[in-house]
C-alpha cells in the first residue's frame, strides 16, 4: 500500500452517477436501447451472464449517448474549476466509454478510472483502487449513495451530494462531512406535471355514452365508469412517462420539453420506471372492475402509444 501524498496534492476523485450527473448514465444508455430494437436490447441482457460491468460494456457498444445532454451538477462543476491546482479524477462506475466521453466534454479531469467490462467500479471495487493508488486517507471523495460509504471510509475528507434527508442525515452520523452539494428533489407539483394530471380533464368524453344513455339513476353504472375514468388516466400518465424516458435526450435540448421533471432532473430515470410500473400495477387491480369491451380499448390505446414512441414518431408519413 502506498503511502498517502502530500496535502496540497491530495487528489480530489469525484463520482459520475447520482454525483457528477443527476442521473444513472446506464439507465439513460438502457433508455437509449430500448429505441435500437428488440435484437440489440436482447444482445445486451444476454450479456448479464457475464456480470453487470460486461452488460455496461455491451449497452455502451450499441448506444451514442449524448454526454453534453447530460444535466451536471453546477454547484459541483463550480468547485471542480477552482480545485485546478490539485489533481481531479473521474471515478466511475459507469462504462470507460460513457467516462471518457463525459471527461472530454468538461476538460476538467486529469485522469478517469471507470468500469472496465470485467470490473464493475462500484463500492468495495472501487475503494480498493483508490486506496491502491493512493493509499488509505490519501484521497478525497465525492459521491452520493449508500454504496460511497466503503470508499469514504478510506478517503480524507468526504464531500456528499444529495438533497436534504435519510441519506444525508445518516451520512452525517457515520462520517465528517466536509462539503455538501445540495440537490433539487421533486415536489407533488413537479409529479402531477409529469403525469400530466391536466390533461385527465379530457377523459371525462368517456361520460358521453353514459348521459345518453340516460342512466344517471344507476349507481353501479357511476362506479363502472368511475373506475374507467380512473383507469384510462393512469394509463396514459403511465405512458407519458415511457415517452419522456424515451426521449429524455431530445426533450433536454428543447426550449419548452427541457423543463419537463424527468428532463431536468427533478425526477431520476429509476423514479419514473418506478412510477410508470405502479401505474400499471393500479390498473391491473381495477382491471378486475372494468368491461371486457372497456379492456380492449384500453390495450389499443396503450400498443398504439408505445408503438408510436417506439417508432412511429420516426417515421415521415
Amino acid at each position: 500500500m502506498q503511502s498517502p501524498v502530500a496535502n496540497n496534492t491530495i487528489p480530489l476523485c469525484v463520482d459520475l452517477d447520482g454525483t457528477l450527473v443527476a442521473d444513472d448514465t446506464l439507465h439513460h444508455s438502457v433508455g437509449l436501447l430500448a429505441k435500437t430494437g428488440v435484437v440489440n436490447a436482447v444482445k445486451c441482457l444476454s450479456s448479464l451472464r457475464h456480470g453487470k460491468a460486461a452488460f455496461k460494456a455491451e449497452v455502451a457498444r450499441n448506444v451514442v449517448v449524448d454526454t453534453e445532454s447530460f444535466n451536471y451538477n453546477k454547484e459541483l462543476l463550480s468547485f471542480l474549476e477552482i480545485q485546478s491546482d490539485r489533481p481531479r479524477i473521474l471515478v466511475t462506475g459507469a462504462n470507460r466509454e460513457i467516462a471518457n466521453k463525459v471527461a472530454n466534454h468538461l476538460a476538467l479531469f486529469d485522469e478517469v478510472i471507470a468500469s472496465d467490462g470485467t470490473i464493475n467500479l462500484t463500492g468495495r471495487n472501487k475503494r480498493e483502487v483508490l486506496v491502491e493508488k493512493f493509499g488509505e486517507q490519501g484521497f478525497d471523495y465525492v459521491g452520493n449513495d449508500y454504496v460511497d460509504w466503503p470508499v469514504w471510509e478510506a478517503s480524507r475528507d468526504v464531500y456528499v451530494v444529495g438533497s436534504e434527508g435519510r441519506f444525508v442525515d445518516k451520512t452525517q452520523s457515520k462520517f465528517a462531512i466536509t462539503k455538501i452539494f445540495t440537490t433539487p428533489s421533486a415536489t407533488l407539483r413537479d409529479w402531477a406535471k409529469q403525469l400530466r394530471v391536466h390533461q385527465w380533464a379530457k377523459n371525462v368524453l368517456i361520460l358521453l355514452p353514459f348521459l345518453l344513455e340516460h342512466k344517471l339513476h344507476d349507481v353501479s353504472a357511476w362506479f363502472t365508469l368511475l373506475a374507467c375514468f380512473i383507469a384510462f388516466s393512469l394509463v396514459a400518465s403511465a405512458t407519458y412517462i415511457f415517452n419522456d424516458l424515451l426521449d429524455i435526450e431530445s426533450d433536454r435540448k428543447s426550449e419548452t420539453k427541457s423543463a419537463r421533471p424527468i428532463a431536468a432532473g427533478l425526477i431520476s430515470i429509476r423514479q419514473g420506471v418506478i412510477a410508470m410500473l405502479a401505474l400499471f400495477a393500479c390498473v391491473l387491480v381495477l382491471s378486475l372492475f372494468l368491461p371486457a369491451a372497456f379492456l380492449a380499448i384500453l390495450a389499443v390505446y396503450t400498443a398504439s402509444t408505445v408503438l408510436y414512441s417506439t417508432f412511429l414518431q420516426r417515421v415521415v408519413y
